[in-house]
C-alpha cells in the first residue's frame, strides 16, 4: 500500500530518471500500466528504439517470401510482416502519437534478390519517415537497391538525424550506376556506418566536408584514397573504425597517428602488405584522449601476408603500455594462422599477454589500485600458443575491471583442456570478478549444438559468474549465444548448472533485451 501511494506522487521527471536504468525486458512489463504516468514513461522509453524486419534469416542465407522454409520460418516470417506493417501504418496515421516516441529505427530487409519484392514496404517506410519528426539514428540491413531513392531524400525525410547506419547483406553483385548522395545537407549528422556492400550502391562525394565525428568503414583498399583518409578530415573525427582487405599505399595507421589529435576509438581491421610498426614507434605518444583501441589482423585470400613486419606487435604492445591508464575497450587480435602470428612478431601470444604483467617487484607488491589497465571493461585477445591451461596460466593476467572477454585462436576447440578445472591450492584460477559475457571465435566450421553445448558448459563450470557464452565462427556470419544459469539445490551445497541456446529471434531482433536481461554487454564492436 504504501508504495501505492507513493508512486502517484512522484514527478514525471523522477519517474522518468527511474525508467532509464530499467532493462528492456522489465519496460515491456510495466507497458500494461498505460493509465498510471509510470507506464506512459515505459512506453515513451521503450518504444524510442524501434526494430522492423521485412524477412528472416534463416540456414546460413537470407529469403523472402519466395523461398519455401520450415512452418517455424515461415510461421516467424508472417509474423515479422504483420508486425512490420501494423507498426509503419499506425505511424503514418499519426495515432497515439506513436511517431514522436521513436528515436532509433532499425530496420532488416534481407528480401530476395530482386528488389520489387521489397517495394511496397518501401512505400511505407517512405510515408512514415517524415512523421517520425525526434529520429535520430536510422539503421538498415539489407538489400540497398530499393533504398536508393529514399537515402536521396533521407535530408528532407529526417532532417535531424544524427546517426546513419547502411549495410548490404545480400550482395547481387555490382552496380554500374551507383548513387550519389550528399551528406552536407544532413545538417546533425555525427555518425555515419558503412557496413559490406555498400560500395556497389552508393557513392558519398562530400565525405570530408560533412560535419561526421564519428565514422565506421567497411571498404575494399581501392576505395580507401577517396574516402575519410583526409588530413584535414581526420583531424576532426573522435571515433574511426576502418575494415579493409589489405594496406599497401596508403597506411590508415600513420594517418591516425599522426593526424588524429582528437580521437578517442580506433579501430582498424585489414590484412598488411607493407611495414606499419614504425610509425607505432615514431607516434608514440599520439592519441592523447584515446580509450577504445583495437587491432584486427587477418591474412587476405587475394594478397596474403606478402611482407615481414616482426616488429608490428611489439611496437604495437608498447604504444599500449603508455595508454593503459586511460584504455576502456582494447582489441588486439592476430592471423589465426602460427605462421601469420611469426611474421607479424606475435611470438605466440608472449608479447601480448606480457603487456598486462607488473614490471618491477616494487609494484607487484602495491595494492589493486595500481594495476595496470584498471580502466578495462572490454578485452579482446587471442590467446596465447600451445596446450597450457589458460584458465590457471593467464586468467590471473586479465584486468580485474573486465566484463567482456573475447578470445580467439586454432586451439580454441580444446576448450576442456585450456578451461580444465585446478584443484591446486597453491595455484588458483583467477578470473575478473564481474566477468559476465564470454565471446569465442572459432575456425573449426565443422560443429554441432552439441558440440557447442558442451563448449559452454565446460567454460560455465570454469568461470563461475559468466552468464552469457557467445560463440562465433570466422568467416561465418552465424553466431550463437547460450545463457547459463545456476540453481542450489536444496542442501544448499551445490549448485545446478543450466546452459540454454537462445532462440534465433532471440538472438537476432531481441538480442540486445536479452543481453539486458542477465546484465551483460555485447563487445564494444560491432560484428558488421
Amino acid at each position: 500500500m504504501t508504495s501505492q501511494a507513493i508512486l502517484p506522487l512522484l514527478p514525471v521527471e523522477t519517474l522518468h530518471d527511474i525508467v532509464l536504468y530499467l532493462p528492456r525486458y522489465t519496460l515491456r512489463s510495466l507497458l500494461v500500466f498505460q493509465p498510471h504516468p509510470l507506464g506512459n514513461v515505459a512506453s515513451y522509453v521503450y518504444f524510442s528504439t524501434l526494430s522492423l524486419h521485412f524477412g528472416i534469416r534463416c540456414n546460413h542465407r537470407w529469403f523472402g517470401n519466395q523461398y519455401e522454409q520450415t512452418v517455424q520460418d515461415l510461421e516467424l516470417l508472417e509474423w515479422h510482416n504483420r508486425r512490420s506493417h501494423e507498426i509503419l501504418t499506425t505511424i503514418i496515421d499519426g495515432k497515439a502519437g506513436f511517431s514522436c516516441k521513436v528515436r532509433r529505427l532499425k530496420i532488416y530487409a534481407p528480401g530476395s534478390t530482386n528488389s520489387d519484392d521489397l517495394e511496397p514496404e518501401m512505400g511505407l517506410l517512405r510515408s512514415a519517415l517524415p512523421k517520425l519528426r525526434r529520429l535520430k539514428v536510422f539503421e538498415y540491413h539489407g538489400l540497398l537497391l530499393p533504398l536508393r531513392r529514399t537515402i536521396m531524400r533521407l535530408s528532407k525525410m529526417a532532417p535531424h538525424l544524427q546517426s546513419l547506419c547502411l549495410s548490404d547483406c545480400v550482395h547481387i553483385g555490382w552496380v554500374f550506376d551507383p548513387t550519389e548522395v550528399t551528406l552536407h545537407s544532413l545538417r546533425n549528422l555525427q555518425q555515419l556506418t558503412l557496413c559490406s556492400g555498400w560500395d556497389r550502391h552508393l557513392k558519398f562525394l562530400d565525405l570530408t566536408a560533412s560535419p561526421v565525428k564519428n565514422v565506421h568503414i567497411v571498404a575494399p583498399s581501392r576505395r580507401l584514397p577517396h574516402l575519410s583518409l583526409a588530413p584535414a578530415f581526420i583531424c576532426t573525427l573522435t571515433h574511426l573504425s576502418l575494415t579493409t582487405d589489405s594496406i599497401d599505399s596508403v597506411s590508415p595507421f600513420e594517418i591516425a597517428l599522426k593526424f588524429g589529435v582528437n580521437i578517442r576509438s580506433l579501430r582498424i581491421r585489414c590484412s598488411l602488405k607493407s611495414p606499419n610498426a614504425h610509425h607505432f614507434r615514431l607516434y608514440a605518444d599520439a592519441l592523447p584522449f584515446i580509450t577504445e583501441f583495437g587491432i584486427y589482423l587477418t591474412v587476405s585470400f587475394v594478397y596474403g601476408l606478402l611482407w615481414d613486419d616482426v616488429d608490428f606487435f611489439p611496437a604495437v604492445c608498447d604504444f599500449l603500455r603508455r595508454k593503459e591508464a586511460q584504455l576502456v575497450h582494447m582489441e588486439i587480435r592476430a592471423p589465426n594462422s602460427q605462421s601469420g602470428q611469426n611474421r607479424l612478431g606475435f611470438d605466440g601470444g608472449k608479447v601480448c599477454w606480457d603487456m598486462f604483467k607488473q614490471r618491477t617487484p616494487r609494484l607487484r607488491s602495491q595494492n589493486t589500485k595500481s594495476q595496470l589497465f584498471s580502466k578495462l571493461e572490454s578485452l579482446s585477445i587471442t590467446m596465447p600458443a600451445g596446450r597450457k591451461n589458460f584458465a590457471l596460466h593467464y586468467s590471473h593476467l586479465i584486468p580485474k575491471g573486465v566484463t567482456r572477454l573475447s578470445l580467439s585462436g586454432e586451439q580454441i576447440r580444446q576448450c576442456p583442456r585450456l578451461f580444465a578445472q585446478s584443484f591446486d591450492k597453491k595455484r588458483r584460477v583467477m578470473w575478473p570478478p564481474c566477468l559476465r559475457l564470454i565471446c569465442l571465435h572459432s575456425v573449426d566450421s565443422i560443429h554441432t549444438p552439441m558440440d557447442d553445448y558442451k563448449l559452454t558448459r565446460t567454460i560455465a563450470m570454469c568461470i563461475p559468474t559468466v552468464r552469457v557464452v557467445k560463440i562465433m565462427i570466422t568467416g561465418c556470419r552465424n553466431k550463437s549465444f547460450w545463457s547459463v544459469s545456476r540453481e542450489s539445490n536444496r542442501s544448499g551445497t551445490s549448485r545446478r548448472l543450466n546452459c540454454t541456446q537462445w532462440s534465433k529471434r532471440q538472438s537476432t531482433a531481441m538480442k540486445e533485451e536479452m543481453l539486458d536481461r542477465h546484465e551483460c554487454e555485447d563487445t564494444w564492436f560491432a560484428d558488421y
